[in-house]
């Protein structure tokens, strides 16, 4: 009914030794499970940033109660990461108001506070739902910086089929996401800034799909977006219109 796991790894680079470690203890008493976990890794500056910053040290707690009866199962989490010497980057901008290059720095501190629940359940013996929700506070040197959203909740509800061996799963997906700032991503030097404006309240327009399991066959068919709407993870990069998407896989030398 214990379970304690750990881990420890070195790497040296350009003249730095970097060491990460974390410890997992998890405890099950008749229908709980109880997780905790700890870890406090290094991360070194990539060329773009330049080597001569000092490295990043995340330290990270987390810990999870689930609730698991028959077809049923309730988790909640909460979570806290404290990073150090964190590495910032910011745009620079020509006199025609352009961003032209980014420089990095070393700031204070940066901080994630974070809880998260998950239920997932089968009622009606064919129809299964899963829903979960998730609240971010964040800050970079003592200020609220709103690189996540405060809300980002969601669920999936699908009818289940089953003909002998073959499985066929009818159903669609709705998510919400709350506004935020997020950081937008540079691909020249493969780094992420601070955005300055603030996103509305935004959902992915609703996923209608079907999955079926043939044997050794999986096809998947979908169609994202039904409603069109226009939303985005990171800023700048919105998430495609209305498509639809029908992936096939066989595992045919089984």
């Amino acid at each position: 009914n214990l379970k304690i796991s750990g881990g420890m790894r070195i790497s040296q680079f350009n003249g730095k030794t970097l060491i990460s470690a974390g410890e997992k203890a998890v405890v099950k008493i008749s229908n709980f499970i109880l997780t905790a976990d700890f870890s406090r890794s290094q991360r070194i500056p990539s060329a773009a940033e330049g080597f001569d910053l000092k490295e990043e040290e995340h330290l990270l707690a987390l810990t999870e109660i689930k609730w698991y009866k028959d077809l049923t199962n309730i988790s909640i989490a909460v979570f806290a990461r404290n990073i150090n010497s964190p590495i910032i980057n910011e745009l620079i901008f020509n006199e025609a108001d352009l961003p032209i290059n980014t420089i990095s720095n070393n700031g204070t501190s940066k901080q994630i506070f974070g809880a998260n629940t998950e239920i997932n359940t089968v009622f009606f013996k064919n129809i299964n739902l899963s829903l979960f929700a998730q609240v971010y506070k964040s800050n970079t040197d003592e200020k609220e910086d709103k690189r996540f959203p405060l809300l980002y909740a969601g669920g999936t509800c699908f009818y289940e089929m089953k003909f002998w061996a073959s499985i066929l799963r009818l159903g669609t997906t709705i998510y919400v996401i709350s506004g935020k700032k997020g950081m937008q991503f540079v691909p020249q030097k493969r780094v992420y800034v601070d955005y300055q404006y603030q996103s509305n309240f935004n959902f992915n327009g609703v996923e209608v799909f079907a999955r079926a399991k043939l044997g050794d066959a999986y096809v998947k068919v979908a169609y994202q977006n039904a409603l069109d709407r226009g939303y985005f993870f990171v800023p700048i990069y919105p998430q495609i219109d209305a498509n639809f998407r029908l992936s096939f896989s066989w595992a045919f030398m089984n």
